[in-house]
Parts: C-alpha cells; structure tokens; sequence
C-alpha cells in the first residue's frame, strides 16, 4: 500500500523540479503552468493544491536554485583552498552568479519575485552564504573570531545583504561579471573599514580596490 504523504512529497519534488528546469531554460515570463505539468506529469489543475500561485512555486524554485549555486561555490573553493579568502569567495560568487545570469536577473530585478516571500525561506538559501562569508573573514582577519557575537552576526550579515544588492544593481545597470565583481569588491571594502579591518589584508581586495585609507 502506498504512502500518501510520501506521494505527495514526491509529486511536490516532481513539480518543483519541472519548474526549476524550465527557469534554466527561459525567462519565467515564458513559462507557464501547463508546461511545467506537462514535465511533471501531472494535470496543471493539480499544481494549485501544492503551490499557491505561478509566483510561490517561481520563487521557491528559484531559490533552489540560486541556493544549490551558493553551495556549490562553497564546495568549489573548499576543494581547491580549505583556507578561502573572503575575497576570493566573492569573486567565485560572481561568476557563478553571472553563469545564471538571466535566472539570477529574474529574481533580483523583478520585484514580483519578492511579494511573497517568506523570511525564513530566504534565511534558509542564505545560510551557506554566510557561513562561506564567515569563513573567509576568519581565514584573513583572526581577530574577527574573538569580537562578540552580535558585532560578527552585524559584519556578516552586512556583507551578505551588500553582495545581493551590489550584484541586483549590476543586473539592472547591464555590468560585465568583471564590473560587478569590482562592484561588490569595492563596497565590501569601505565596509571592511568601517569595522576597522584593513581589506587589503585580502589579495583580492588589495588587487581590485588599490591603496588603503586610514582606517
């Protein structure tokens, strides 16, 4: 006898991934529901009793799929350096950001994307990010692992919000990944000093934003 929870669970993952494959595909305004039934295998009157609207099943898959990036980022540099900077996790973030580019536009600069978005949705995709950001701080600047933790939560927390709003304008504006990748490189900078870290402690920061200020 079947298990109606778990078939349930499994036509949800079936749509859900039918939609991410066809957001890889195309621009979302493209895509309709009859298409992604139609890859689920499913009627597309049934997508409405596990999905509220075209919008919450777009986002979640979205975010699933700019989540899975950030992971894989993560795995990436992991692979090649256990000891990554911050500045070189930023600068492999806007690359991988920038090879979904048109996803990643979709989401960022249409704000019918955010209408419904849940908090805790988005916590749950940021929160390798901010490990990853946490990370890199502590490879380069020691003394940030002995500040407190509400002064460490408030620096990454920052850096995380600057990298998705520097990298939401560069979309908007049309920048190369290069140009936003010296964007963000830049606004994390004046941040770095902000909280009296010298970025150019960071090879990366030091061969995109020039000489320091005093601090």
């Amino acid at each position: 006898m079947s298990d109606p929870i778990r078939s349930k669970e499994a036509t949800r993952a079936r749509i859900l991934e039918a939609a991410e494959q066809l957001l890889l595909a195309k621009s979302a305004q493209f895509v309709n529901l009859s298409e992604v039934a139609a890859d689920a295998g499913i009627s597309p009157a049934l997508i409405v009793r596990y999905f509220n609207s075209k919008t919450d099943l777009f986002i979640e898959a979205g975010f699933n799929i700019i989540g899975r990036e950030i992971e894989q980022t993560v795995r990436d540099l992991v692979a090649l350096n256990p000891a990554f900077t911050l500045g070189e996790f930023i600068a492999a973030s806007c690359q991988r950001v920038w090879a979904t580019q048109r996803l990643t536009r979709d989401i960022m600069s249409n704000s019918w994307w955010w209408h419904s978005q849940d908090e805790a949705r988005l916590a749950e995709v940021a929160r390798p990010h901010l490990r990853a950001v946490a990370r890199g701080l502590h490879t380069t600047w020691p003394p940030y692992s002995t500040w407190d933790d509400g002064r460490r939560s408030l620096l990454v927390g920052t850096i995380v919000t600057v990298i998705g709003d520097a990298q939401r304008a560069g979309f908007v504006m049309g920048l190369t990944s290069d140009a936003m990748c010296q964007a963000v490189l830049h606004r994390i900078a004046q941040l770095l000093r902000e909280f009296e870290l010298d970025p150019l402690q960071d090879p990366v920061f030091a061969n995109a934003v020039g000489p320091a200020r005093s601090l």
